[in-house]
C-alpha cells in the first residue's frame, strides 16, 4: 500500500507533464502551420507579382520605345549625347580621364591623339529630328563643313538655317568626313550598313559614333577598324545585343567611347516621355488625331521615315 500511493502520484505527474507535451505540441504544430500557409501565400504572391512584373516590363520597354520616338522626349537627349561622344573621342578624353584614375600623369600619351573640332567635317548619316538637333548643336563649332545624307532634302531654308549641305550618294560623303554620325533607324537597308566594305571607305583616322542602333554596324569591322587604326575611334550607347556580353569586343578595343544604352534616358528626358504619354492616351480617350509628326503606323501603313 505505501509502494503504491507514490506510484499513482508520480503516474498523475507524468500525465500532467505528457498533457502539457501534447498541448505545446498542438501549439508548435499551429504556429508552424500557419507560418507555412503566411510563407506559402507570400511566395504565391511575389511569383505573381513577378510574373506580371515580366510581362509588364516587356510591354513597357517596346512601347517605351516607340513612345519615345512618337513623342520626341528622347531627340534632344540623344543629340546631346551625341556631341558629347563625338567631343570625347576627338579629344581622346577617356585615356585622359583612366590615367588620373589610376594614378597616372602622361601628358603626351594623351595629346599625341587629341585634336580640335574646328575645321573638320562631320557628317550625319540621316538628317531626321536627331539628326536635325544634333546639327543645330554643331553649328556653333566653326566646322568646315556639316553634311547629310538623307532620301529627302531638308530643303533650301532649313540647310541654310542649320548650316548643313545634303549629300546624295552616301559613300561620297564618306570619304569627307572627319566624324560619321549615324542617326538612321534600323530596317532591312541599314543592319549591317557599317560592314569592312563601307568603312573602308571612310577617311582613314575617322571617328564613327553610333547611338541609333547597334546592328547598323558590324561588330568585327568595327573592332578590326579600331585595332588598325583605320578608325580613329568608334562610340555609341547600342549594342548588336542588349545586355551586351561581358566578352563583347567592344568592350576591350582601343579608342572607344562606348557606354550601356544610356542616352535617350536622362531625367529630363523621362518626364518628356511621362508627358507624352500622358497626352497620347488623353488624345486617344478624346478620339482626337495625335499630331501627324507623331505617327509610326497609320490606317496600316509605317510612316516613311522607317521604311
Amino acid at each position: 500500500m505505501d509502494l503504491l500511493v507514490p506510484l499513482q502520484r508520480t503516474a498523475k505527474s507524468f500525465k500532467g507533464i505528457y498533457s502539457s507535451l501534447d498541448s505545446a505540441i498542438a501549439a508548435q504544430r499551429e504556429e508552424s502551420l500557419r507560418r507555412y500557409w503566411v510563407s506559402f501565400s507570400l511566395h504565391t504572391s511575389m511569383r505573381r507579382i513577378l510574373s506580371f512584373w515580366d510581362v509588364s516590363k516587356t510591354l513597357w520597354e517596346f512601347a517605351s520605345g516607340w513612345n519615345q520616338k512618337a513623342t520626341r522626349s528622347n531627340v534632344t537627349s540623344v543629340a546631346e549625347d551625341e556631341v558629347l561622344r563625338i567631343l570625347v573621342l576627338v579629344r581622346n578624353f577617356a585615356p585622359g580621364w583612366k590615367q588620373v584614375s589610376e594614378g597616372g600623369w602622361n601628358v603626351a600619351a594623351v595629346v599625341h591623339h587629341a585634336y580640335d573640332l574646328i575645321d573638320r567635317t562631320v557628317g550625319t548619316v540621316g538628317g531626321g529630328r536627331i539628326g536635325q538637333e544634333l546639327m543645330k548643336r554643331l553649328k556653333g563649332f566653326g566646322l568646315k563643313e556639316m553634311l547629310y545624307y538623307d532620301r529627302n532634302s531638308l530643303g533650301a531654308e532649313r540647310e541654310k538655317e542649320l548650316g548643313c549641305k545634303r549629300e546624295t550618294d552616301l559613300d561620297t560623303m564618306l570619304s569627307k568626313c572627319d566624324v560619321v554620325v549615324v542617326n538612321t533607324p534600323l530596317t532591312d537597308q541599314t543592319r549591317g550598313l557599317f560592314n569592312k566594305e563601307r568603312i573602308a571607305k571612310m577617311k582613314k583616322g575617322a571617328y564613327l559614333v553610333n547611338n541609333a542602333r547597334g546592328a547598323i554596324a558590324d561588330t568585327e569591322a568595327v573592332k578590326e577598324a579600331c585595332e588598325s587604326g583605320h578608325l580613329g575611334g568608334y562610340g555609341g550607347d547600342v549594342w548588336n545585343a542588349q545586355p551586351a556580353g561581358k566578352d563583347h569586343p567592344w568592350r576591350y578595343m582601343p579608342n572607344h567611347a562606348m557606354t550601356p544604352h544610356i542616352s535617350g534616358t536622362t531625367l529630363d528626358a523621362q518626364k518628356r516621355f511621362a508627358a507624352g504619354t500622358k497626352d497620347m492616351i488623353d488624345r486617344w480617350l478624346k478620339h482626337e488625331a495625335f499630331p501627324e509628326q507623331n505617327y509610326i503606323v497609320r490606317e496600316g501603313k509605317l510612316a516613311s521615315q522607317y521604311l
